[in-house]
Parts: structure tokens; C-alpha cells; sequence
């Protein structure tokens, strides 16, 4: 496996990152992001706006794509017309399309954790969130607890449903996942076998008190771009915003509690990787054949001990390594300190 592993790294090049990505961040946390009019929204479009004077317009290296974080406005763009006008008028003038941040509504009155997509018509797709965080955004067996309905949380939010993928383009199709989601094994594993060739995360790691638990958080997402082989956009209110190669590499970054834009080619890979295709079926069948090769020793051992009892020397001298091999896995090592 290592070898394999090794074999790959050497093979992999970028042949095609003409696909350029753009994220913002503002350098403040969710506490901070409020309605259109307040500090977090003139911060995103200032510095959308400037990045895009940058690099936009027809230029070979503009943005296709730009990613803002999660719950960036704390607002309900499906069910505030103005909200979403402003939005539109933003993704006009980009001439590409905007993934934002914000929040929704179920049918039951619940807020969902949301991204939405947005282009020159308005909200085209959206994703909600589906793997809540225990204590945060719900308490796990509430209906059943009484007293749990008590316990203090970000918001009252109801779990989303069904696949993370949105089409940014007639041929580009994205997953996309929030926070904590993308640190699971396997957690774009669906969307890249639907055919998702980029992978983006929106989150916010403000509420972690140093930089330490941030790039934890970012670390471990990175392995989602590795299992996958696929391009991982990620960007954050607070940092780190990142942009994660298929070998798992963070090509470029913006720090903790830095505002400003970062834009980076990415390659969109069609090919699916050994655990894209197979899945946990490989460590399941690891895991059966170790079972087997115990079966199997335990067995030649209880033959040779029946064996060695008729008096067959040979199988006698093999009852007595396979009890001789118990015995010392049985013995406590000894203590080499003094």
C-alpha cells in the first residue's frame, strides 16, 4: 500500500487549473456576520467588489467561481426578496456565480445551516446541512429528554436531506458540505460518485480560542481531498481559508483573523479514486482475511495437539511451538527499568 501510495504521488501533475476559484474572508467569526447594512455584508462586498476590479472581467485569469463562508449574512435570501436582489446584483456583476453562506427555513419553523448558489437569475440551487453539531445546533435524542429542550443553543436547526452537489456550470458540478460535515470519512464520497469534480466547505472556526484547534480543523478536512482525488476550496469567516491539491498539499492560504481575497487555479479531475470506486470494501476484506488466518492458525493447532496425542512425532513437535507461542503471548514482559 505504500508503495502504491508513493507510486502515485510521483505520477500526479496538474495538467489543467485554468478553473480559478475565488474565497473571501472577512477576518471576523459568525457573531459578527449580520444583515445587509451591517459590518460583515460591507466587508464581503468591498472586498468582493476590489477582487474582483483585480481579476475579473475577461481577463484569462479571472474567477469563475466565487465562495463565500458559512452563515455570512444571517439573513433568509430564499425568503427576503432584497436580500436576494443584492445577491443577484452582485453575481451580475462578477459575471460568475456566488456560493454564500447563510440561513433557511424548513416547513416546521426550524432554521436550517444553508449554501446557496447564486447566479444572474437569483437562487439557482441550494444545500442544507445535514450532519448538525451535538450541542450546538442540536441535542441528540431531544424529543425523548424532556429537559433537553432547555438546553442553550446557536439556533433551532433542522438537519437537511439528500445529495451536497450543485452545478456551477453546464459541465462543472460541486459538492459542497458546512463546518464540521467535512472532517468525516467519506463525506463526499456520494457527491464525487454523482459527479462532483470540485469539492468546497464553508465554515467558521472563530469560536476555537487559538490557531492551534483552526488548522486541526483545516488538517483534518484536508483528507477529503486525498481519498478523492479532488481539488478541496475551502474558505472561513474567521481563517483559515485554504486551497487543499488531490495530494493533499495546501497550495495557498489566508491566516487566522486576516481579511482579504485568495484566488487559485484548480484542476477538475473526472477520474475516481481506488476508495471512490470501492469504498470500505477493502478494509473489510482486510479485516475478513485476518479473522480467517487466526481461524485457520487456531485450527492447525487443535489438529497437531490431536496429533501429537496418537503419538505422531511431527505433529507432535507442532502442538508443542503453537503451545509453546500461547504461552509466551500469555507471559507479561518483563520490566526493563531498574
Amino acid at each position: 500500500m505504500l508503495a502504491y501510495g508513493y507510486n502515485r504521488l510521483g505520477a500526479y501533475s496538474e495538467t489543467n487549473t485554468d478553473f480559478e476559484v475565488a474565497v473571501i474572508q472577512s477576518g471576523q467569526g459568525s457573531r459578527d456576520n449580520l444583515p445587509p447594512g451591517g459590518d460583515a455584508w460591507a466587508t464581503y462586498l468591498r472586498l468582493t467588489v476590489e477582487h474582483s476590479a483585480l481579476r475579473g472581467g475577461h481577463r484569462p485569469d479571472a474567477a469563475k467561481l466565487t465562495v463565500w463562508p458559512e452563515t455570512v449574512l444571517r439573513s433568509y435570501p430564499a425568503h427576503d426578496a432584497q436580500v436576494e436582489a443584492q445577491l443577484t446584483t452582485l453575481a451580475r456583476h462578477l459575471d460568475h456565480p456566488l456560493v454564500v453562506g447563510a440561513l433557511d427555513r424548513a416547513e416546521d419553523g426550524r432554521e436550517r445551516n444553508s449554501a446557496f448558489l447564486i447566479d444572474s437569475d437569483g437562487i439557482s440551487q441550494r444545500y442544507h446541512k445535514r450532519r448538525l453539531v451535538a450541542f450546538a445546533e442540536a441535542i441528540p435524542a431531544a424529543g425523548s429528554i424532556p429537559f433537553a429542550q432547555r438546553w442553550r443553543l446557536t439556533g433551532r436547526f433542522a438537519a437537511g436531506e439528500g445529495f451536497a452537489l450543485m452545478d456551477l456550470t453546464a459541465s462543472v458540478r460541486a459538492a459542497v458540505l458546512i463546518c464540521f460535515e467535512a472532517i468525516h470519512a467519506g463525506a463526499y464520497l456520494e457527491e464525487v460518485r454523482g459527479g462532483a469534480r470540485l469539492l468546497l466547505n464553508l465554515t467558521d472556526d472563530s469560536w476555537f480560542e487559538n490557531a492551534a484547534e483552526a488548522q486541526i480543523h483545516l488538517n483534518a478536512t484536508v483528507m477529503r481531498a486525498v481519498e478523492l482525488r479532488r481539488w478541496l476550496v475551502r474558505t472561513s469567516g474567521s481563517g483559515i481559508s485554504a486551497f487543499v491539491d488531490p495530494k493533499g498539499e495546501v497550495v495557498a492560504s489566508l491566516p487566522l483573523f486576516t481579511a482579504g481575497a485568495l484566488q487559485h487555479g484548480v484542476e477538475l479531475r473526472h477520474e475516481l479514486s481506488p476508495y471512490a470506486r470501492f469504498g470500505e470494501w477493502p478494509l473489510a476484506f482486510a479485516a475478513a482475511a485476518l479473522l480467517a488466518a487466526w481461524v485457520l492458525r487456531r485450527g492447525r493447532c487443535d489438529w497437531g495437539a490431536e496429533r501429537a496425542g496418537r503419538g505422531d512425532d511431527q505433529r507432535k513437535l507442532s502442538w508443542d511451538w503453537c503451545r509453546s507461542s500461547r504461552i509466551r503471548s500469555q507471559q507479561p514482559r518483563r520490566s526493563t527499568t531498574r
